[in-house]
């Protein structure tokens, strides 16, 4: 699920709650009316009645994520009306209920945004003015004190949606993102191999997917150390990234040393040229100085790609891309080994050559 999907259900449960809040606040009000004045008027029955067949009816769209604006702007409407008509009932701007108002344009923040939070604000004060009249002197102060808290919840609420905001995008990338490479996890690019066979199938399309693993990384972690380990990772993470240059295309970190390239839309041939292209990126552009010796970095890549016969589940595509690795790595490292649908190209070093010594000679 990505971000937007992520909040669009967060607004969803936020408008579903409060607008079951609210039908709650309804059915409650014809009592505590009928407490306050002694006696149940036939309008606050009727106007509380259909508040909560609207606030219902918000609440069951709203759960079920479908036209959350349009509910969203129901909910605002029919209590910023429901609002109006108790204040006037309960003297006006004068009375307690008054201060109720400045709440709606912070459930406005919250839902929709600022921007309708102040419009909100002022429609609902002007509106407010106008049914009690411009005061002066001494009742002015109530006037004044409404205007400060709907400006005030009208900031505060804006401040806040806009944090949460920020951490929640927070929240969702380091939830999808490895913190020592910056590319995706393991979770995400499983989560998203999954769709990606599904969208294949669907289309009748391909889909390449490539499993790096760096070649003696263990001895370099042990030899090296890990801060040159950690660095190497960023290395060959940042080179996979900036190969593969379609959109479309994703990197994941899959395990310590190893990492899953999902290639859509990419036939077999495409697929194998773009590994070739990334080994030797990688056998270029990363190496080390270990007591004044070059010490190479290379890697080793399985490939496969979606049959046309069926059977390309993700864990398929997994397991032979990681089978076809380890033929690779038994073929004498920095190689690319892939389904016999095409020949292997060949390697521009002897894969027979001796494993690089990652120690000085004496």
């Amino acid at each position: 699920m990505d971000y937007d999907n992520r909040n669009s259900c967060t607004r969803s449960r936020l408008i579903a709650n409060m607008a079951l809040a609210l039908a709650v606040f309804a059915i409650i009000a014809i009592p505590v009316h009928r407490w306050a004045t002694g006696a149940l008027d036939p309008m606050i029955i009727a106007t509380q009645g259909g508040i909560l067949c609207v606030m219902l009816w918000v609440q069951y769209i709203a759960s079920r994520g479908e036209q959350l604006l349009l509910a969203a702007i129901v909910l605002l409407v029919a209590q910023s009306a429901n609002y109006l008509g108790f204040m006037v009932l309960s003297g006006g701007i004068s009375g307690p209920i008054a201060l109720l108002g400045p709440l709606l344009p912070l459930l406005a923040s919250l839902m929709i945004g600022q921007r309708t939070a102040w419009g909100l604000a002022a429609a609902l004060f002007a509106v407010v003015v106008a049914v009690s009249g411009m005061p002066s002197g001494d009742g002015a102060i109530p006037l004044l004190t409404l205007a400060t808290l709907f400006a005030a919840t009208t900031w505060v609420g804006g401040y806040y949606a806009k944090s949460n905001q920020a951490l929640e995008r927070e929240v969702w990338h380091q939830s999808r993102h490895d913190p020592l490479t910056g590319i995706y996890n393991r979770w995400y690019i499983e989560e998203t191999l999954q769709t990606e066979v599904l969208r294949a199938r669907r289309n009748h399309s391909s889909l390449c997917v490539l499993m790096v693993d760096i070649d003696h990384f263990r001895q370099l972690n042990v030899r090296l150390g890990h801060r040159a380990g950690n660095k190497c990772l960023q290395k060959i993470a940042g080179i996979i990234a900036e190969t593969i240059r379609r959109p479309a295309d994703i990197v994941g970190r899959f395990g310590g040393e190893e990492f899953l390239v999902l290639l859509p839309e990419t036939q077999f041939e495409g697929g194998i040229k773009l590994a070739q292209d990334i080994r030797e990126r990688i056998r270029r552009e990363v190496d080390y100085v270990f007591k004044d010796e070059r010490v190479p970095v290379t890697v080793t890549i399985g490939a496969t790609v979606t049959d046309p016969r069926g059977g390309n589940s993700s864990d398929v595509l997994i397991a032979r891309a990681n089978a076809y690795l380890h033929q690779g790595k038994a073929a004498g490292r920095n190689r690319v080994e892939h389904d016999p649908a095409s020949p292997q190209p060949v390697p521009e070093e002897d894969p027979a050559a001796p494993e690089p010594e990652l120690v000085a000679r004496a």
